[in-house]
């Protein structure tokens, strides 16, 4: 994954958020962290301010129900049978 920026503008403000713009793979890596940051958009300099977010694929190396119900439930994985796979609760309709 190549750092790239994006900006996002909230309305009314002198402020931007930027942060990776591409699209994540998960082909093998159960975690990708990205990072964001605002920036004054009058002055282009970063404010003091870093927010890292840890994004998580449930579904890497577990393939079967017993592999999903050992994730760690911070990540709220699930087994979901209509897919047959392990899931983000929130994304299987079963839950």
């Amino acid at each position: 994954m190549v750092p790239t920026e994006e900006m996002v503008t909230i309305k009314d403000s002198n402020y931007s958020l930027k942060g990776c713009k591409d699209q994540f793979a998960y082909d093998e890596t159960r975690t990708v962290d990205v990072l964001f940051y605002i920036k004054d958009r009058k002055t282009h300099k970063k404010i003091d301010s870093k927010l890292n977010v840890t994004l998580y694929n449930c579904a890497v190396g577990r393939e079967d129900c017993s592999l999903c119900k050992s994730a760690d439930p911070m990540y709220s994985c699930v087994w979901c049978d209509k897919t047959k796979s392990c899931e983000y609760r929130k994304r299987c309709p079963e839950w």
